[in-house]
């Protein structure tokens, strides 16, 4: 990979040029191949705690199993405002994949609330095209079978409290719940209405005041 990189003021503009295969099974080795696809940035940062970026990527037979090029363009909007005890931070995004076959949209948005020195609320929603194929045959699409893209959307809460232990790390127990939705075609295969639910420990070194803390 080879990538440059400006800043000028609230502006950054970034490159690359890299191999766009994904890496094969073996991997103790290195893939050299030829540098055949590419991307670009820009990022403006105008003023304290907001950021928005626009990138775009062009990879060159991405895919061992599939064939076929894609380009993929996102852009997001950032927000951040507090100190390391109390803060909230929210992402927006949206991307595009252009493949041989179509375009596959994805949207987001995510937040994290830290409103104590150990509470953290957060949250997910996120919209995204997936091959109805696959969400039924739980495998990939057979080359013959006409491609059919629907949407699927879920939102998640969670909360996450910060145990004490060491000076030096960190140690937090969470839980959330995800619900979901999708065509009603679906239904037979994923229940009408489907819930998840998980916990988690988190454990990590030094201090963190990153505005997805929350997360797992």
């Amino acid at each position: 990979m080879i990538t440059a990189g400006l800043t000028a003021g609230f502006v950054t503009i970034e490159g690359s040029a890299f191999h766009g295969r994904e890496p094969d099974e073996n991997r103790w080795d290195i893939d050299q191949e030829t540098l055949d696809s590419y991307s670009g940035r820009v990022t403006l940062a105008p003023a304290a705690g907001i950021s928005f970026q626009l990138s775009s990527g062009h990879r060159k037979s991405p895919e061992s199993t599939e064939s076929g090029n894609q380009t993929r363009t996102t852009a997001s909007l950032s927000y951040q405002r507090g100190d390391a005890s109390e803060f909230f931070a929210a992402t927006v995004a949206s991307g595009v994949n252009q493949t041989d076959e179509g375009r596959e949209w994805g949207h987001l948005l995510e937040w994290t609330w830290k409103f104590s020195s150990r509470n953290f609320l957060y949250g997910r929603a996120e919209k995204v095209d997936r091959d109805s194929y696959e969400l039924v045959h739980k495998r990939q699409r057979p080359e013959g079978v006409p491609r059919d893209r629907v949407s699927v959307e879920a939102a998640t809460l969670g909360f996450t409290r910060g145990l004490p232990w060491l000076p030096q790390a960190e140690l937090a127990a969470g839980a959330d719940l995800t619900l979901y939705r999708f065509p009603s075609r679906f239904d037979s295969t994923y229940g009408s209405r489907p819930v998840s639910v998980h916990g988690f420990l988190r454990f990590r070194f030094g201090s963190h005041s990153s505005g997805h803390a929350g997360a797992m």
